[in-house]
């Protein structure tokens, strides 16, 4: 059986029952609870097919990201591989796609350890202001978040143990809130206190620790949980890869090498805060893992349908 997509520019997304079988096996994958933050209960059925086919259609992409961990005085390691993966691939595909942050993360991003990974991928640092409509004059037509905070019912950023981070987060998610009409919006994140978990804050209050306080109330049209964010946006490469045919998945080397690259930087384990080639905990061998395994999923899902 098949079902479309919305159209966008006169081009319809064809997906069949070998898509949707692929996304359910990648969203039990990627939402494995490897520390323990409730990440199963807060995955949407069908959310991770949607949102692909919404990308495969996309015109101009704006993904946000960035997590600062005051501790540490730096960006964690888990957020900017995803979103500068997603990047990429959307740029492969014939898409606009630019990579936000603020000025707290940017130096990571900056440093020369990096310049190999950005090169070919715009990376902005904004300091969003109320009413400055920056998506609607940049002709944003999908915004997507990637492992970045998202405020609270009062108002305020939280680290996941429950730590305001007020004074370094820049207000991206205001965006999300203050959409201009027809822009689609995804959330990706692991603990519910990241931007899109509004979208499943009853779940986020009912499963996550602290989700009482630190359960993030900006939604997302799309919403995809996985135990490390990267993996989520690596799912949904893994879907926008069958939906297109193309060969977006990064490789696990590519992955490690990135997350080294990070570590050099400056970038640290959001889970430790130490200034290590690892991402919430995860060592570089359980990262490579988990992206053979989406590997062997979408070659299994590919074949069904060749």
């Amino acid at each position: 059986m098949k079902e479309y997509a919305r159209e966008e520019g006169g081009r319809a997304v064809e997906t069949d029952n070998s898509a949707a079988a692929l996304a359910a096996v990648v969203e039990a994958t990627v939402a494995a609870d490897v520390n323990g933050r409730g990440t199963a209960h807060l995955m949407v059925p069908g959310d991770l097919l949607a949102a692909a086919a919404e990308l495969a259609t996309a015109e101009r992409v704006a993904i946000v990201t960035g997590f600062f961990i005051p501790g540490a005085c730096a960006a964690e390691t888990d957020g900017p591989p995803g979103a500068l993966f997603l990047a990429r691939a959307l740029i492969r595909l014939g898409k606009e796609a630019v990579v936000l942050t603020d000025r707290w993360c940017r130096p990571v991003l900056d440093h020369p350890a990096m310049a190999p990974w950005v090169h070919g991928v715009p990376v902005i640092a904004v300091a969003p202001r109320p009413g400055d409509d920056w998506c609607r004059r940049h002709g944003i037509t999908h915004l997507v978040s990637v492992e970045r905070p998202g405020r609270a019912a009062d108002g305020h950023y939280y680290s996941a143990r429950g730590v305001v981070l007020d004074d370094c987060v820049a207000p991206l998610d205001g965006w999300f809130l203050e959409r201009p009409p027809g822009v689609v919006t995804v959330g990706i994140g692991d603990g519910g206190n990241e931007i899109g978990m509004g979208k499943v804050l009853a779940q986020v209050r009912r499963h996550v620790p602290l989700g009482e306080r630190i359960g993030s109330v900006v939604p997302a049209d799309y919403v995809i949980a996985a135990g490390v964010s990267n993996w989520g946006a690596y799912a949904l490469l893994a879907l926008l890869a069958h939906l297109t045919r193309a060969d977006l998945l990064p490789a696990p080397a590519e992955e490690a090498a990135l997350v080294e690259a990070l570590a050099a930087a400056g970038a640290v384990d959001g889970l430790s805060g130490r200034n290590v080639p690892a991402v919430d905990g995860q060592s570089l061998a359980d990262l490579q893992e988990m992206l053979r395994r989406l590997h062997r999923e979408t070659t299994a899902a590919a074949r069904q349908v060749s």
